[in-house]
């Protein structure tokens, strides 16, 4: 993938499973299953000798890799959101009811914040900007924040909350048993 930021080189790790076969199968929804020695191998072999840039690592399984980004942002979805977004790209219901789960209990920004420096939790396109924006000007100082990510916030447990009423709401609304 290209970044429209300078200086910044992004690596997608559905890409780099691909590309160096580092999955063991595909499970019964026709998903790929990551094998995590191979992916590991693959990721430090894709960054080995990138020097003068700074590396973004995208997917959902950052938490899962055996690095520790400076920087990590976990994009959030509403239920709803997801489902439909899912539901075009043709995956099965039983993908999308895991993904949903994971996204209720907020699976990828929890581990994302006991492996980076940095975390943030984004939805909205406007968040997005803003934190792009953020981003390239630590990129541009060339200097990152020494603190670790702070802990949630009382508005970030709140909105975990409402997500999983939402969660619920839309498992009764669309007949979705788990």
């Amino acid at each position: 993938m290209k970044s429209k930021v300078k200086g910044l080189r992004i690596v997608e790790i559905n890409e780099i499973a691909k590309r160096y076969k580092a999955y063991s199968g595909h499970d019964s929804d026709n998903t790929m299953i990551a094998d995590m020695r191979k992916l590991n191998l693959s990721i430090k072999r894709e960054l080995k000798g990138v020097k003068g840039c700074n590396i973004a690592i995208v997917g959902h399984m950052v938490q899962e890799l055996n690095i520790k980004p400076d920087i990590c942002v976990t994009i959030r979805a509403s239920p709803s959101i997801l489902f439909k977004r899912q539901k075009a790209r043709g995956y099965h219901v039983s993908k999308i009811k895991e993904n949903i789960v994971s996204e209720a209990v907020d699976y990828c920004g929890e581990g994302a914040s006991k492996r980076c420096k940095l975390h943030f939790e984004v939805e909205t396109e406007e968040e997005k900007r803003e934190l792009i924006s953020y981003i390239s000007e630590l990129m541009k100082h060339g200097k990152l924040a020494k603190r670790l990510s702070a802990p949630k916030s009382v508005e970030r447990l709140k909105a975990s909350k409402d997500m999983m009423a939402e969660f619920l709401k839309f498992i009764k609304r669309n007949n979705i048993g788990l």
